[in-house]
């Protein structure tokens, strides 16, 4: 039997400084139960879609959502691709495949 990653490493295009240090990788962990009942008990539900990705991705990157928000669009894009990447694809009830 395979194991899957629990984590995903980033390397950013556009590195950042954040609180005297630079980023140049991000790792992302696969998100738990716990992770997403955290956001929702933070009021993450009340946030626009957009707020509600950098919530996301500061939550599974250990990054606070400021240095998020210094990403650029890029490294962002990036980062929310493989975070998307661990949630299902909606299916089509109609045909059984993906929406």
């Amino acid at each position: 039997m395979s194991t899957k990653a629990t984590t995903t490493s980033v390397a950013l295009s556009y590195p950042i400084t954040w609180d005297g240090a630079k980023i140049s990788e991000v790792t992302v962990k696969r998100p738990k139960v716990k992770d997403l009942v955290a956001l929702t008990d933070a009021g993450v539900d009340d946030l626009s879609e957009f707020r509600k990705s950098i919530a996301i991705v500061a939550s599974l990157t250990g990054l606070p959502d400021g240095a998020i928000e210094e990403l650029d669009q890029d490294d962002f894009q990036a980062l929310s691709e493989v975070v998307g990447g661990f949630f299902p694809k909606a299916t089509d009830p109609a045909s059984g495949g993906a929406s």
